[in-house]
């Protein structure tokens, strides 16, 4: 992941920036548990040790860590300490959470319409991939990642609302068909792993589907290599990446490569403090890794990223809520893979909001509605 540009990246900063100033405003401090404030301070210690005090090239750097790199990403991952400290603060937490799921998914059905409309006449605006062979429209995003986090999250949430009743299966068929156009493996791959969750957990007929899926998952795993050549056999952008890169590289678009560099860089750059906190842009050509399974480590270090992913799974996961847990644990292990999950501001937003949702029509509505339909 390179550093965002600065000219390009300013207008939608300020945004962002607004959006913090008032989630701030509206938090009171009486209502934050203190265990959670503490972990929170911990995690922002941590950055502020590791990149002020033990960063090596801060001192030559700085303005650049604060506007571009460290202190920008820092700003991103920790968005959702506001944002939770904020919403406990909140009276009216269900209509702000509704109201502002409405607002989302018309903004969405809006973006839906210029993903068709490039699809259809081959617009490079609505690219996912501008000036290039690769197949893919995702409207007005201009992060092919965000993008596809946003739509399979959108799917997770239609898909939810039509189990309890609220929508119709052609309305999550629409969405299906938009993110598909998109053109990133991850939805791809969310789209299998959400289907075989369906047939094998939710549908009726599960018994059924369970030894159709086993002997599937059998076949694409003997043939997996084969499956995946074809794919980018397809695709004239892949016959670019053949030369020097292996089959998993293609998968992952060369982040196992990045991943290895990341692992370099510790080795070379980290002392033993390093790995409580964390320590990353101690180097220039520092690259943070598009796959959020590992971003937080080199960030936080391994007990600041156990602190950092304890806060955010107690406040989007609940118990007795399967289907609901069930659902977001696909989406992270998709952001796990691609990315953009946890540096997301609105993918965190629209996760998060998502949760308290599913909280709001639990469970037991879901069990009510397959009693009647069986």
């Amino acid at each position: 992941m390179h550093f965002t540009s600065f000219e390009k990246s300013r207008i939608l900063g300020i945004y962002k920036l607004l959006l913090e100033i008032i989630l701030i405003c509206t938090i009171s401090k009486n209502k934050i548990s203190r265990k959670y404030f503490i972990i929170g301070v911990l995690i922002v210690l941590f950055a502020v040790t590791n990149q002020v005090l033990l960063n090596p090239i801060w001192s030559i750097t700085w303005k650049k860590q604060l506007l571009e790199g460290s202190f920008y990403y820092y700003n991103r991952f920790l968005y959702i300490f506001l944002l939770v400290f904020a919403y406990i603060s909140w009276s009216n937490q269900n209509k702000i959470v509704i109201q502002s799921l409405k607002a989302i998914e018309y903004l969405l059905i809006l973006n839906a319409v210029f993903i068709i409309i490039g699809a259809s006449f081959d617009i490079q605006l609505f690219k996912t991939y501008p000036n290039s062979s690769r197949f893919g429209y995702d409207g007005l995003f201009n992060r092919q990642n965000q993008a596809s986090m946003i739509y399979i999250l959108l799917i997770v949430f239609t898909y939810y609302r039509m189990i309890i009743n609220k929508v119709k299966l052609y309305y999550l068929l629409f969405f299906i068909f938009t993110a598909t156009l998109i053109g990133t493996k991850v939805i791809l791959f969310f789209l299998i792993i959400l289907s075989s969750f369906h047939f094998t957990v939710v549908s009726k007929h599960k018994n059924a589907f369970r030894l159709l899926f086993s002997a599937s998952f059998i076949l694409i795993f003997i043939f997996s290599e084969q499956i995946f050549q074809y794919y980018f056999d397809l695709f004239p952008f892949w016959q670019n990446l053949d030369f020097g890169h292996s089959l998993i590289s293609k998968i992952f678009s060369t982040r196992d490569l990045v991943l290895l560099q990341s692992i370099d860089y510790v080795k070379t750059n980290w002392n033993l403090i390093n790995y409580i906190i964390g320590g990353g842009w101690y180097a220039n050509d520092f690259r943070l890794i598009e796959m959020d399974a590992f971003a937080p480590i080199v960030i936080f270090g391994f007990v600041g990223s156990i602190l950092y992913l304890y806060f955010i799974f107690v406040h989007l996961f609940h118990n007795k809520h399967c289907l609901k847990n069930a659902l977001l644990a696909i989406v992270v292990l998709c952001g796990f893979l691609a990315g953009s999950f946890f540096a997301s501001i609105m993918v965190m937003t629209f996760t998060y909001f998502i949760s308290h949702y599913m909280t709001i029509y639990t469970y037991r509505n879901y069990e009510t509605v397959t009693k009647q339909k069986s």
